[in-house]
Parts: structure tokens; C-alpha cells; sequence
């Protein structure tokens, strides 16, 4: 877990909404973008530059690394991931 906005600023993120049922599990992608953080305010913006999602003033404690383990496929190509 990052400790800090700064450390998140330039990164991509993937929030994610877990659509499992009893027989599968499946993600859907609720937003996506890169993060950016200007010393006050921590934004996810999407590739048009559009901010999609302004983060609370605490980082939300379920933002995780994507790492070669993640077995989420929505996961793939970005930095960070949060489910919803």
C-alpha cells in the first residue's frame, strides 16, 4: 500500500466492482485512468485528461499493487487496483 498521494501521482488505477457469482468469478471496470495528484488533490483522470474520480482526503486503505500474482485479468496494464 502507498504511503502517500505523491507516491501514487503519475500512476494508472483500475476500481473494480466484484461481480462473482456462486459458480464464477468476474470483475467489472468501474473507472480507470491515471492518477494525479497537484499537492492538494489526489484525481483519477481518464485518457482524455477528464477527471473521472476525485480521491477522499485519505487514501482508500484497499489500493493495491498490480503485481505478476494478480490473477484479476481487468488488472493488466495498470499500476494499482482498488475493488469497490
Amino acid at each position: 500500500m502507498p504511503e502517500s498521494p505523491v507516491r501514487l501521482d503519475g500512476n494508472t488505477l483500475v476500481v473494480l466492482r466484484d461481480k462473482s457469482t456462486s459458480f464464477r468469478t468476474a470483475f467489472e471496470i468501474v473507472r480507470s485512468g491515471r492518477l494525479c495528484y497537484d499537492g492538494e488533490t489526489l484525481r483519477l483522470k481518464n485518457e482524455s485528461g477528464t477527471t473521472v474520480w476525485t480521491l477522499p482526503d485519505e487514501i482508500p486503505p484497499g489500493i493495491c499493487n498490480v503485481t505478476p500474482e494478480n490473477r484479476i485479468p481487468e488488472c493488466a496494464g495498470y499500476d494499482f487496483f482498488l475493488l469497490e
